[in-house]
């Protein structure tokens, strides 16, 4: 079997400003790129895909990802990878924080199974709120845009 190759990126962060001339990571992010297109297939050769761990955005918002997403296409073109070949996990800044403070029901959600007194309470719970016909899609609402992006 051949070596297997990956690029691994994380913490981005994209903000809603990014790209704008008040950018602060505009020049780390053209670095990598720079990187990627000039020194990484002559140093590593074939990469088989990108890894993104998490924190892809900065507050988990639908304009972020959009930026996330030309990015790594970007990226992909100068591989010559398809987009099939990223794959990402969500960080803590991948959810989307203002559903949890304006939804009182996802609020309240997070809060009964924050208290769990033990793993097993917590799992009771997740599940409770999981199988609500009524709510089933509740605690998903604030990675709802992490969701989307990673389904392209």
């Amino acid at each position: 079997m051949g070596e297997i190759s990956f690029i691994h990126l994380s913490d981005i962060h994209f903000r809603r400003t990014s790209g704008n001339s008040y950018d602060i990571d505009s020049d780390l992010r053209n670095a990598v790129l720079m990187d990627i297109k000039y020194n990484l297939k002559k140093d590593v050769g074939n990469v088989n895909g990108i890894l993104l761990g998490g924190d892809i955005a900065f507050a988990g918002r639908e304009d972020e990802y959009k930026i996330a997403n030309s990015f790594l296409k970007e990226i992909a073109v100068s591989l010559g990878k398809e987009e099939c070949n990223i794959f990402c996990v969500p960080g803590n800044h991948d959810v989307n924080q203002d559903i949890t403070r304006q939804s009182r029901s996802v609020y309240v959600a997070q809060c009964d199974i924050d208290s769990a007194q033990n793993l097993d309470e917590a799992d009771w719970l997740l599940e409770k709120y999981m199988l609500d016909s009524s709510n089933s899609n509740l605690l998903y609402k604030p990675v709802e845009q992490y969701n989307k992006f990673a389904e392209l």
